[in-house]
């Protein structure tokens, strides 16, 4: 979530800067066993920008300068349509308005917002209008993307008092869904996860003055004396209510694009406090999440990471067609592999090895089927193939759904 959210609302996945201590309120959700990723697919076309425009009540031809679409002319003079060409294709307008007299009502706003959601494509989305500021109610759209509810890709428009859109963002690049399904966590643990990030109920001595103690002046006086300093009481961090979950799908970066990650959006108040605002935990299951470690102890946890260090997963499986070796395995989707094959009389002895695609460019590594081909000297005839690293026997691919989905479950 960006700039205009909710107070206290934080990135997705991401622990409360605050120490904030999560604490359901009542039971979460199992939800699914699986679901899939969302990524954004190229470059925004020309008609998709003339669509919007259409929407938005301008006319002429879009330009495309510098990456960027732009119709009918430069921010400042009259109506305006900015559109990144690049994904996730981030959209802006705006237009001189009417800033006096009350805000139009939340059913006559939603109704002119509601060409935009058409414009974009928006599948059922959750709208919110009850936002107002002096006379310009906004209009929050939040899309459903493969029947799931989705945090970080809203789209809002701001009314103004004569009942026309003055100004308006969102995020234009189509969507497209990634091959093969992610296993993923229950709510509960999800939490706990988001948790694993935030201090508990007792910070401990790190929470007090580092400086040393002198002996009290006098040993009967319980106030500190000059030069003393008072005794520390640890503080608490503060306890945040979840009330509900959903699962559903959060903004986040694979392979330097925005994408939306399967994931639990909690429901969360502070205590006493009516309205909730959503925190989103990544819901892929920690074993598929290639995540490296980190150095910097400043950098932030969760799954939105660096591109980190080349990998070296282990086979699943091998097929052989003659000297060709092939082999089957889970690689994260920001790295390149290569295998090597070590040859003797009874075995081929393979390792898999990796290295990211774009060091400089940040990305959750989610892991995805994959496979790499190594050529060997001889054809693999009746020789066992296994890893180096554990030395353990690689089985042999076989087809049918049961190999699939065991090689899956693995």
């Amino acid at each position: 979530p960006g700039a205009g959210g909710p107070p206290g609302q934080i990135a997705p996945g991401e622990p409360d800067p605050n120490g904030a201590v999560y604490r359901a309120t009542g039971k979460l959700p199992e939800g699914p066993d699986s679901a899939h990723v969302y990524t954004t697919a190229g470059k925004v076309p020309r008609q998709d920008v003339v669509r919007l425009a259409k929407a938005l009540g301008l006319k002429g031809s879009p330009r495309l300068a510098d990456g960027t679409w732009s119709l009918p002319g430069d921010p400042g003079e009259g109506p305006s349509l900015q559109v990144t060409e690049g994904s996730p294709g981030n959209w802006t307008f705006s237009r001189p308005g009417a800033t006096g007299g009350d805000p139009v009502s939340a059913e006559r706003a939603e109704r002119a917002a509601a060409p935009l959601w058409k414009a974009l494509g928006l599948q059922d989305p959750e709208v919110d209008a009850s936002a107002t500021s002096g006379a310009v109610r906004t209009v929050t759209a939040s899309p459903e993307v493969g029947g799931l509810p989705t945090e970080g890709r809203e789209a809002g428009a701001q009314i103004g008092p004569d009942g026309e859109v003055v100004s308006a963002h969102g995020m234009l690049a189509a969507l497209q869904e990634k091959p093969g399904a992610y296993p993923v966590i229950s709510a509960k643990k999800a939490l706990e996860l988001l948790n694993a990030g935030a201090p508990g109920d007792d910070l401990g001595i790190a929470s007090c003055p580092s400086a040393p103690v002198p002996p009290p002046s006098d040993p009967k006086k319980e106030a500190p004396g000059p030069g003393e300093v008072a005794p520390c009481v640890p503080s608490k961090a503060p306890v945040q209510e979840v009330r509900g979950a959903r699962f559903g799908l959060s903004a986040q970066s694979v392979e330097g694009r925005q994408a939306l990650v399967p994931s639990w959006l909690f429901d969360v108040a502070q205590p006493g406090v009516e309205r909730t605002h959503p925190v989103a935990q990544i819901a892929v299951d920690p074993r598929y999440l290639d995540v490296p470690p980190q150095e910097d102890p400043s950098a932030p946890a969760g799954g939105d990471v660096g591109a980190g260090a080349g990998t070296s997963p282990e086979p699943l499986s091998y097929s052989a067609d003659g000297r060709t070796l092939t082999l089957y395995f889970w690689g994260g989707v920001c790295n390149t592999y290569r295998a090597v094959a070590e040859e003797s009389a009874d075995r081929v002895t393979v390792e898999i090895s990796g290295r990211p695609d774009r060091p400089d460019r940040a990305c959750i590594m989610i892991a995805e089927r994959t496979s790499v081909e190594v050529r060997l000297d001889e054809p693999l005839g009746d020789r066992a193939v296994v890893e180096a690293g554990s030395g353990d026997p690689v089985p042999a691919r076989s087809g049918g759904a049961a190999k699939e989905q065991g090689e899956d479950a693995r």
